[in-house]
């Protein structure tokens, strides 16, 4: 699903291999010592998964996904993780972040962390995902997995007994400009200027957890176009079944004020053309059944529309997937979906091509 990007040359994989193996070496030279002079404890975890995509007439091996990493706390306030991503077609993604914890609700992260937008993007292991393909939105509009080099602060205050708020700010290198979001990844920023976002939460055991985020930076080398994203997530569970939800709108390119558009609506790109050209929003609803601590049948719609009118990209696409995760032994899980997809106004509906997965997770 979706294209296949990102190359050494285009920055979202290893620039300067070199200097950064060199770095990244010299970092596990250091943790490791560390470990042993102090004993401190090492939590590895990731996932690997393997999909077998059977169309018309071929069967597609080719989708996999791993994530590796390994969280170093090296004091109680003081954590360290180190790990790498690979998504099918693209280059490995490294994950360098140092950790630190005080006033027992502030966490300080500084290096390349997955960038706090909605919450799929930190929910990549297939034990988590009930479903095998990736939610439109958070292909297209949310370029899962997003990762970036920067500095992140999180606080988390308790409202209630068990009710609590979190707030994540942060400074990050930013998307760059390429043919779409996801080829708009990049190791080293290509402009002067930072990009921010922040995400705010409601969290309970009770009602699930309620979201609302936002991006912005600039995104050309000049830092004059620009990139806006705000985003609605949810997650919640009423007996056996389980609700998660997400919508994003965003403006691709602007110059000036485009942010009230986001809020106003898109009539104002049409009403000033030269200065809104592009625009993307979606969303998606998925409902699992938690029947049987072995099977998990779940269903989820998609909506996206996406247009940039300077690279003539234009999508509006409506998906309805059905699949199930059977768990025989921890940690496996094996899943089935197909689905139906309408593209770009379309009238009838196509079956998605069934999808079976493989996948272990720790």
């Amino acid at each position: 699903m979706g294209p296949c990007i990102s190359t050494f040359n285009k920055g979202y994989g290893l620039g300067r291999p070199r200097k950064f193996r060199v770095m990244l070496v010299g970092v596990l030279l250091f943790v490791v010592t560390i470990t042993f002079v102090r004993g401190v404890g090492i939590y590895p975890s990731g996932h690997l998964a393997s999909v077998i995509k059977i169309n018309e007439s071929y069967f597609d091996f080719s989708q996999y996904n791993l994530h590796a990493a390994a969280l170093v706390e090296l004091a109680p306030e003081v954590n360290v993780e180190l790990g790498v991503d690979y998504q099918p077609g693209e280059t490995l993604s490294p994950i360098a972040w140092v950790d630190y914890s005080f006033l027992k609700s502030v966490r300080l992260q500084v290096g390349r962390f997955p960038i706090p937008f909605g919450v799929f993007n930190e929910l990549s292991n297939p034990n988590n995902n009930t479903l095998i393909t990736t939610p439109d939105i958070c292909w297209e509009a949310i370029p899962t997995p997003w990762v970036d080099w920067g500095a992140r602060i999180q606080w988390t205050q308790k409202i209630a007994k068990l009710e609590a708020v979190s707030l994540s700010a942060y400074l990050c290198n930013g998307l760059g400009y390429g043919q779409d979001l996801r080829d708009s990844r990049q190791m080293t920023d290509n402009n002067t200027s930072n990009s921010y976002g922040a995400r705010i939460a409601f969290i309970s055991p009770r009602f699930g957890e309620f979201g609302a985020s936002g991006y912005f930076g600039a995104r050309d080398d000049e830092s004059i176009r620009n990139l806006g994203l705000v985003g609605l997530d949810v997650h919640s569970s009423v007996s056996i079944v389980e609700l998660r939800g997400e919508y994003v709108a965003g403006l691709l390119e602007f110059r000036d004020n485009a942010i009230d558009a986001i809020f106003y609506g898109f009539e104002e790109m049409v009403d000033n053309p030269g200065e809104y050209t592009s625009w993307t929003n979606g969303f998606y609803l998925q409902l699992a059944l938690h029947i049987s601590q072995y099977a998990i049948p779940a269903l989820r719609f998609d909506y996206l529309g996406y247009e940039d009118l300077d690279l003539g990209k234009n999508i509006n696409r409506q998906r309805l997937g059905l699949g199930v995760a059977c768990y025989p032994i921890e940690p496996l899980v094996i899943k089935f979906e197909t689905g139906f997809t309408n593209d770009n106004h379309e009238n009838t509906l196509r079956l998605a091509p069934l999808h079976l997965q493989l996948g272990v997770g720790i």
